[in-house]
């Protein structure tokens, strides 16, 4: 007889994440506990770190959230620099290692009473739950699976604990397909391939908002301000190319805010781009701004499956984005939606770029009325998707 849910029974989900900031994963988190059935689910999250709150009001009401690690004891730490050398070091490790402790107290007391833990960042936080071993676990990969582990080093002990988990979340069908070759012990039928859900009603609505300095033409890049994983350098480079190419070039905007923002602040007083290339900080609805834009540019090294283009295909927006793992050309379709250049290369970026703008090539029209099919995006419509959550929810629970 095969077994059912009580029709009184919620499960019991616990979402382990980094925090709730301006990153693509956790707009993502923040899609799926807005949407998920919250009569058949009861949600919590646990927050790693109280810096990353940019979205906390967002949180629906009746989901319990709290932040793991002690602010208090991360600014006590940062305030030791004043300290001499030896009392520095020595107060260091004991704020660590207390730091430790009471993070592996909060995990253990808020995660005891869930019947499914799920690490939405890449297995990250499993670490703190040792004395749970035996609860029934999920792992959430967003990334590049080369990029996010140590493969060299650790390639065995991930795959074990991969054995360990009752489904592995792969974002899109390349990351699963390398998932499997790199670690072919897995059981493949816990690889589930489930792409990030999206309200593409919602996503319409707000790119109707009036934003100031929308009047002037541009080409933007919506990203966290990050140059390892982004590559502003490409980015920045090429657009200096495409300057040498058209004698009236539209200025470059790019949209988000982080830890790199002066490297990159550098690198356009460099190449003397000061009036071409502005960096508008963050705001919480891009979509406007994405509406708007003649093109949406994507220049990263390595993703999982990058939010904003999808969002830009839900705008109807013409993309030109790297070829990078994972997720940009399974999201282009081969190049269908949009164009792909190879990984740090300026040139053919900057060509890319001037030939669209002057529209020249056939190819625009040609990306332009492919777009308009619905297959472009519905694929990630977020009906499907959270269906197909929840279903996965319910299996695991009940195996």
């Amino acid at each position: 007889m095969k077994k059912q849910i009580a029709s009184d029974k919620k499960i019991k989900i616990i979402f382990l994440t980094s925090g709730i900031g301006l990153g693509g994963v956790e707009r993502v988190l923040l899609e799926y506990i807005k949407k998920i059935n919250l009569n058949k689910f009861d949600i919590k999250i646990a927050f790693h770190s109280e810096k990353d709150k940019y979205f906390e009001e967002e949180i629906p009401k009746e989901i319990k959230y709290k932040y793991m690690q002690s602010l208090k004891i991360e600014q006590k730490i940062v305030e030791l620099k004043n300290k001499n050398i030896i009392k520095r070091k020595l107060l260091r490790e004991i704020y660590k290692k207390y730091n430790r402790y009471l993070m592996k107290k909060n995990y253990y007391s808020f995660s005891k009473d869930r019947d499914i833990i799920i690490d939405f960042k890449d297995g990250k936080y499993f670490k703190y739950l040792k004395k749970l071993s035996k609860k029934k676990k999920i792992c959430w990969i967003h990334g590049n699976i080369e990029d996010i582990y140590n493969l060299k080093k650790e390639k065995n002990i991930v795959e074990k604990n991969f054995q360990k988990m009752q489904k592995i979340v792969c974002i899109c069908n390349e990351m699963s397909k390398e998932l499997k070759n790199i670690f072919p012990k897995i059981n493949e039928r816990n690889i589930e391939t489930i792409y990030n859900p999206f309200d593409i009603k919602n996503i319409k609505m707000k790119s109707n908002i009036e934003k100031e300095k929308l009047t002037e033409e541009y080409i933007l890049m919506v990203s966290r301000l990050d140059s390892k994983q982004k590559d502003f350098l490409t980015l920045i480079k090429a657009y200096k190319y495409y300057t040498t190419l058209t004698k009236d070039p539209v200025k470059l905007f790019i949209l988000g805010e982080g830890k790199d923002r002066n490297i990159i602040e550098n690198e356009i007083k460099f190449r003397k781009l000061d009036e071409k290339i502005t960096l508008l900080g963050a705001d919480k609805n891009p979509y406007p701004w994405i509406k708007k834009a003649k093109i949406l540019v994507h220049s990263s090294n390595y993703e999982g499956l990058p939010t904003v283009l999808i969002e830009g295909l839900i705008l109807g927006k013409i993309i030109v984005s790297s070829d990078c793992k994972t997720g940009p050309r399974e999201i282009l379709m081969d190049g269908k939606y949009g164009l792909l250049f190879p990984v740090g290369d300026y040139l053919t970026l900057g060509t890319m770029l001037e030939d669209l703008l002057s529209k020249n090539l056939e190819k625009y029209k040609e990306i332009e009325k492919n777009i308009l099919e619905k297959e472009s995006i519905e694929r990630f419509s977020d009906e499907v998707i959270i269906k197909k959550v929840e279903n996965m929810l319910e299996q695991v629970y009940l195996d």
